[in-house]
């Protein structure tokens, strides 16, 4: 629980929502940044991103039988095994 005035309809326990997603940058098209998103996952506030990169990964690999060729992530939200099976795959 936390210390933020409740909302209409909330709870002191309520959690909310964020959507995490996994795009694909498109460099060809150079009139502005175009992102495509490959995967997005509907998580409770309180998932952290970390968890969501590797099974985001997979996810790609058994879409297109392939991960994407460069991944740009603050590594910090990952843990230390988390960047290990990130490197190695």
């Amino acid at each position: 629980m936390g210390g933020c005035p409740l909302k209409t309809g909330q709870s002191r326990c309520f959690v909310g929502y964020k959507k995490h997603t996994l795009r694909l940058w498109l460099s060809a098209h150079r009139e502005h940044v175009l992102l495509v998103p490959l995967v997005s996952w509907l998580a409770p506030a309180n998932v952290g991103e970390g968890g969501l990169l590797v099974p985001a990964l997979e996810l790609c690999v058994a879409r297109w039988s392939r991960p994407p060729d460069y991944i740009v992530v603050d590594r910090g939200y990952l843990a230390a095994a988390k960047k290990q099976t990130c490197r190695q795959r």
